[in-house]
Protein backbone atom coordinates (compact mmCIF):
# COMPACT_ATOMS: atom_id res chain seq x y z
CA UNK A 1 0.00 0.00 0.00
CA UNK A 2 2.80 2.70 -1.22
CA UNK A 3 1.40 5.84 -3.12
CA UNK A 4 3.76 5.94 -6.58
CA UNK A 5 6.81 7.50 -6.25
CA UNK A 6 5.92 9.98 -9.24
CA UNK A 7 2.64 11.23 -7.48
CA UNK A 8 3.77 15.16 -6.33
CA UNK A 9 3.92 16.03 -2.47
CA UNK A 10 1.72 18.81 -3.41
CA UNK A 11 -1.00 16.75 -5.05
CA UNK A 12 -1.38 14.43 -1.97
CA UNK A 13 -1.38 17.60 0.83
CA UNK A 14 -3.26 20.15 -0.68
CA UNK A 15 -2.76 22.08 2.91
CA UNK A 16 1.01 22.42 1.69
CA UNK A 17 1.13 26.10 0.99
CA UNK A 18 -0.49 26.56 4.67
CA UNK A 19 2.78 25.89 6.40
CA UNK A 20 2.01 22.18 7.40
CA UNK A 21 4.27 20.32 5.42
CA UNK A 22 8.00 22.51 5.58
CA UNK A 23 11.19 20.13 4.27
CA UNK A 24 14.53 21.31 6.11
CA UNK A 25 18.41 20.15 5.08
CA UNK A 26 19.84 18.45 8.14
CA UNK A 27 23.58 17.46 7.00
CA UNK A 28 22.20 14.32 4.79
CA UNK A 29 19.46 13.89 6.16
CA UNK A 30 16.24 15.17 5.03
CA UNK A 31 13.92 16.37 7.35
CA UNK A 32 10.62 16.60 6.86
CA UNK A 33 8.36 18.69 9.89
CA UNK A 34 4.76 17.82 9.90
CA UNK A 35 3.58 20.85 11.81
CA UNK A 36 -0.16 20.47 13.51
CA UNK A 37 -2.61 24.07 13.55
CA UNK A 38 -3.05 25.37 16.49
CA UNK A 39 -6.61 23.63 16.99
CA UNK A 40 -4.90 20.43 16.85
CA UNK A 41 -3.89 18.83 20.30
CA UNK A 42 -0.33 17.56 18.94
CA UNK A 43 2.69 18.75 16.57
CA UNK A 44 4.75 15.87 14.82
CA UNK A 45 8.04 15.67 13.75
CA UNK A 46 8.73 12.85 11.29
CA UNK A 47 11.67 12.06 9.06
CA UNK A 48 12.38 10.37 5.84
CA UNK A 49 15.91 8.73 7.48
CA UNK A 50 15.89 8.26 11.33
CA UNK A 51 16.30 11.14 13.69
CA UNK A 52 15.22 11.15 17.17
CA UNK A 53 15.18 13.43 19.77
CA UNK A 54 12.92 15.32 18.25
CA UNK A 55 9.31 13.79 18.79
CA UNK A 56 6.99 15.95 21.54
CA UNK A 57 6.30 14.72 24.56
CA UNK A 58 2.46 13.71 24.43
CA UNK A 59 0.26 11.16 25.47
CA UNK A 60 -1.72 9.78 22.26
CA UNK A 61 -5.18 8.45 23.50
CA UNK A 62 -7.59 6.80 21.18
CA UNK A 63 -10.23 3.99 22.44
CA UNK A 64 -9.88 0.54 20.16
CA UNK A 65 -13.19 -1.38 19.96
CA UNK A 66 -11.37 -4.59 20.61
CA UNK A 67 -8.86 -3.69 22.95
CA UNK A 68 -10.28 -0.54 24.88
CA UNK A 69 -8.82 2.15 26.16
CA UNK A 70 -5.06 2.42 24.30
CA UNK A 71 -2.51 5.02 25.17
CA UNK A 72 0.92 6.00 23.71
CA UNK A 73 3.93 8.38 25.05
CA UNK A 74 4.87 9.39 21.03
CA UNK A 75 7.97 10.27 22.22
CA UNK A 76 8.74 7.04 23.24
CA UNK A 77 8.23 5.86 19.91
CA UNK A 78 10.62 7.95 18.15
CA UNK A 79 10.84 9.60 14.39
CA UNK A 80 8.85 7.22 12.30
CA UNK A 81 9.64 7.42 8.83
CA UNK A 82 7.59 8.49 6.02
CA UNK A 83 9.59 8.11 2.86
CA UNK A 84 11.71 4.96 2.45
CA UNK A 85 15.31 5.54 0.93
CA UNK A 86 14.36 4.29 -2.33
CA UNK A 87 12.06 7.50 -2.74
CA UNK A 88 8.49 5.47 -1.99
CA UNK A 89 6.30 6.49 0.38
CA UNK A 90 6.49 4.53 3.52
CA UNK A 91 3.60 2.32 5.07
CA UNK A 92 2.57 4.30 7.75
CA UNK A 93 2.12 7.76 5.79
CA UNK A 94 0.60 5.75 2.84
CA UNK A 95 -1.53 4.02 4.93
CA UNK A 96 -2.92 7.24 6.61
CA UNK A 97 -3.43 9.11 3.18
CA UNK A 98 -5.17 5.97 1.72
CA UNK A 99 -7.79 5.61 4.34
CA UNK A 100 -8.53 9.02 3.55
CA UNK A 101 -8.95 9.25 0.17
CA UNK A 102 -10.78 6.17 -0.17
CA UNK A 103 -13.49 7.49 3.17
CA UNK A 104 -12.01 4.09 5.44
CA UNK A 105 -14.20 4.54 8.46
CA UNK A 106 -13.41 1.70 9.89
CA UNK A 107 -10.18 -0.41 10.49
CA UNK A 108 -10.01 -3.82 11.30
CA UNK A 109 -6.68 -5.47 11.80
CA UNK A 110 -4.43 -7.94 13.83
CA UNK A 111 -3.05 -6.30 17.27
CA UNK A 112 0.47 -6.84 16.28
CA UNK A 113 -0.43 -3.34 14.33
CA UNK A 114 -1.83 -1.73 17.38
CA UNK A 115 1.64 -0.26 18.01
CA UNK A 116 1.46 1.86 14.56
CA UNK A 117 -2.04 3.48 15.77
CA UNK A 118 -0.84 6.15 17.54
CA UNK A 119 1.88 8.09 14.69
CA UNK A 120 -1.44 7.26 12.53
CA UNK A 121 -3.52 9.43 14.61
CA UNK A 122 -0.44 11.81 15.19
CA UNK A 123 -0.40 12.11 11.01
CA UNK A 124 -4.12 12.21 10.81
CA UNK A 125 -4.28 15.17 13.35
CA UNK A 126 -1.21 16.65 11.39
CA UNK A 127 -2.87 16.67 7.97
CA UNK A 128 -5.76 17.43 9.11
CA UNK A 129 -7.41 14.02 7.92
CA UNK A 130 -10.55 12.28 9.75
CA UNK A 131 -9.81 9.47 11.66
CA UNK A 132 -11.57 6.21 11.57
CA UNK A 133 -12.65 3.84 14.52
CA UNK A 134 -9.91 0.98 15.40
CA UNK A 135 -10.84 -2.38 16.26
CA UNK A 136 -7.12 -4.95 16.55
CA UNK A 137 -8.08 -8.23 16.42
CA UNK A 138 -5.67 -11.16 18.67
CA UNK A 139 -3.35 -13.10 16.77
CA UNK A 140 -3.55 -16.71 16.55
CA UNK A 141 -0.18 -18.33 17.49
CA UNK A 142 1.24 -21.49 17.98
CA UNK A 143 0.43 -23.47 20.89
CA UNK A 144 4.00 -22.24 23.09
CA UNK A 145 3.20 -18.78 21.76
CA UNK A 146 5.33 -18.11 18.88
CA UNK A 147 4.49 -16.33 15.82
CA UNK A 148 3.05 -18.80 12.93
CA UNK A 149 5.33 -18.78 9.95
CA UNK A 150 6.63 -21.02 7.16
CA UNK A 151 10.25 -20.91 8.63
CA UNK A 152 8.78 -22.71 12.05
CA UNK A 153 6.96 -25.21 9.95
CA UNK A 154 3.50 -24.09 10.81
CA UNK A 155 0.78 -26.43 9.38
CA UNK A 156 -0.79 -24.68 7.22
CA UNK A 157 -4.78 -24.30 6.02
CA UNK A 158 -6.61 -26.85 4.02
CA UNK A 159 -9.07 -25.23 1.94
CA UNK A 160 -10.90 -28.29 1.81
CA UNK A 161 -11.73 -28.41 5.70
CA UNK A 162 -12.34 -24.83 5.26
CA UNK A 163 -15.77 -24.69 7.08
CA UNK A 164 -14.05 -26.78 10.33
CA UNK A 165 -10.99 -24.27 9.98
CA UNK A 166 -13.34 -21.25 10.60
CA UNK A 167 -14.87 -23.09 13.36
CA UNK A 168 -12.15 -23.40 14.99
CA UNK A 169 -10.97 -19.76 14.57
CA UNK A 170 -14.41 -18.80 15.69
CA UNK A 171 -13.24 -20.62 19.49
CA UNK A 172 -9.94 -19.42 19.54
CA UNK A 173 -11.86 -15.83 19.16
CA UNK A 174 -14.45 -17.10 22.58
CA UNK A 175 -17.48 -16.82 20.07
CA UNK A 176 -19.46 -20.19 21.63
CA UNK A 177 -19.98 -21.73 18.14
CA UNK A 178 -22.07 -25.17 18.13
CA UNK A 179 -20.28 -28.20 17.91
CA UNK A 180 -22.51 -29.42 15.13
CA UNK A 181 -21.28 -26.13 13.37
CA UNK A 182 -17.88 -27.54 12.08
CA UNK A 183 -19.82 -30.03 9.88
CA UNK A 184 -21.10 -27.24 7.65
CA UNK A 185 -19.92 -25.30 4.67
CA UNK A 186 -18.06 -22.18 5.56
CA UNK A 187 -20.65 -19.87 3.96
CA UNK A 188 -22.75 -21.63 6.69
CA UNK A 189 -20.23 -20.80 9.37
CA UNK A 190 -19.80 -17.40 8.14
CA UNK A 191 -23.85 -16.29 8.40
CA UNK A 192 -23.69 -17.89 12.02
CA UNK A 193 -20.44 -16.13 12.86
CA UNK A 194 -22.25 -12.86 11.43
CA UNK A 195 -25.30 -13.50 13.55
CA UNK A 196 -23.33 -13.57 16.63
CA UNK A 197 -20.59 -11.86 16.43
CA UNK A 198 -19.57 -10.34 19.67
CA UNK A 199 -16.12 -8.02 20.15
CA UNK A 200 -16.51 -8.29 23.92
CA UNK A 201 -15.49 -12.04 23.89
CA UNK A 202 -12.04 -11.07 23.37
CA UNK A 203 -11.88 -7.42 24.79
CA UNK A 204 -8.32 -6.72 25.80
CA UNK A 205 -7.18 -9.57 24.39
CA UNK A 206 -3.81 -9.47 22.01
CA UNK A 207 -2.93 -13.28 20.81
CA UNK A 208 -4.75 -16.12 21.39
CA UNK A 209 -2.66 -19.48 21.35
CA UNK A 210 -3.63 -22.42 18.89
CA UNK A 211 -4.94 -25.51 20.38
CA UNK A 212 -1.90 -28.40 19.28
CA UNK A 213 -2.72 -30.35 15.99
CA UNK A 214 -5.84 -32.83 16.15
CA UNK A 215 -7.16 -31.86 19.79
CA UNK A 216 -9.60 -29.58 17.80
Amino acid sequence: MLLRHATPVKNLFPIIDDGLLCCKARGRRKVVWLHAPARSSWGVIHTVRRHGGRVEDVVVSFQDRAQGDCHFQLRERGDVIIRRRDGAFAYQLAVVVDDALQGVTDVVRGADLLDSTPWQLALQGALRLPTPRYAHLPLVTEPGGAKLAKSRRSVALDPTQAGRQLHEALLLLGQDPPVTLKLESPRTVLDWACAHWSLDRFHGVRQVRAAPAGRC
